[in-house]
């Protein structure tokens, strides 16, 4: 058809857009696995607050004959069942405000998209 024509696929064509997705995902992932860190380093402080304070009741199941595993073992469950609380009310939490922000549309997405509503 000659030079004056130039060809371009949708993916030349929405370049920026798939960048910028890109960069969303990058950001996404980032923030959260620093939430992710900064969550797992608080449930570390916290189980090691808890044998600091414990010092005396630990020294009582020692002397009674527990072994070490056994008493590391109930820290590493307490630390398990405070992830999978903090898990839970989080899972709750997300679910909720997603059901109530689909049900009542309280945010508005600029005229650009197609779909106003809030994803």
């Amino acid at each position: 058809m000659g030079p004056s024509y130039l060809v371009k696929d949708w993916n030349q064509l929405n370049a920026h857009l798939f960048a910028s997705l890109r960069l969303e995902r990058i950001t996404m992932f980032v923030i959260l696995a620093m939430i992710i860190i900064v969550a797992s380093f608080n449930i570390v402080t916290s189980l090691k607050m808890t044998v600091i304070e414990k010092r005396k009741e630990i020294s009582i199941l020692q002397t009674m004959g527990a072994t070490p595993r056994q008493i590391s073992r109930i820290f590493l469950v307490q630390g398990s069942v405070i992830g999978n609380i903090g898990t839970g009310i989080g899972l709750i939490l997300g679910l909720g405000i997603t059901f109530f922000l689909q049900r009542y549309p309280i945010i508005q997405l600029p005229d650009i998209f197609f779909d106003r509503s809030f994803p």
